[in-house]
């Protein structure tokens, strides 16, 4: 049976789906009013690239496997979000939508293994 802290966990996650479908739908619409090379757009990009490797390394100290997994997916995904964030920066405008879309299928990925696994981890 789930425990209210693993559905409070894979409610967390549903959010990081949603989240990653609104980037989708303004990746593909080109619908968004934002300038990559803004230094606050950069500096975001930099602290989630920081705050994923950062989640990557502490994982290893975990000594649940499932959990140890979703922490490494997690710290994965907001690397590869902040990276993905800064080279956006030197990409052409054209291109960020592209960007956006990649940026919101690696958060639906990430909610949706993550959601797996905490269900799977009762």
């Amino acid at each position: 049976m789930l425990t209210p802290a693993h559905l409070f966990r894979m409610l967390n996650q549903l959010v990081f789906v949603l989240l990653g479908g609104l980037l989708v739908w303004l990746g593909l619409t080109n619908r968004f009013f934002f300038d990559p090379r803004k230094s606050a757009w950069l500096l975001m990009g930099a602290v989630l690239l920081t705050w994923g490797v950062g989640s990557c390394w502490r994982a290893s100290r975990i000594p649940i496997r499932t959990w140890r997994i979703v922490m490494q997916i997690r710290g994965a995904s907001l690397g590869a979000l902040g990276a993905l964030m800064l080279s956006m920066a030197w990409l052409e405008f054209r291109w960020t939508g592209a960007a956006l879309t990649a940026a919101g299928i690696i958060l639906i990925v990430r909610g949706v293994v993550s959601a797996a696994l905490f269900a799977s981890a009762t």
